[in-house]
């Protein structure tokens, strides 16, 4: 298992804000941290995915709205991603409650595209 700490990820976060884009260690950062917090969540294979795609949809709105003088970056991070997780969540309560059905995923190498 590999140990994040938040003066770690704090320090990326700096940096990434001074580039004006990520870098690919907070990337990685961020990977660990929602696959972490979707494990507390049972939920089937099709909805995890939707759930994750929302938690980084929300993670890359959101990261450089991180105010530098909140030293705690950990706990701000994990709220965005649990609201992009309960977001997506939501989302797909909501297509099943007004009856859509699941959306097939495309395969690529199927498909002709000459």
């Amino acid at each position: 298992m590999i140990y994040l700490s938040n003066k770690d990820l704090y320090k990326e976060i700096v940096v990434s804000k001074n580039m004006g884009k990520l870098t690919r260690e907070a990337q990685k950062m961020f990977d660990i941290m929602v696959e972490r917090l979707l494990k507390m969540f049972d939920m089937d294979y099709y909805t995890r995915e939707e759930c994750k795609q929302t938690a980084y949809l929300f993670l890359y709105q959101r990261w450089f709205n991180y105010n530098e003088e909140y030293t705690n970056a950990f706990a701000y991070f994990t709220e965005v991603i649990k609201t992009g997780i309960m977001t997506g969540f939501n989302i797909l309560y909501e297509r099943k409650k007004n009856g859509y059905k699941k959306i097939e995923f495309l395969h690529y190498s199927n498909m002709d595209i000459s």
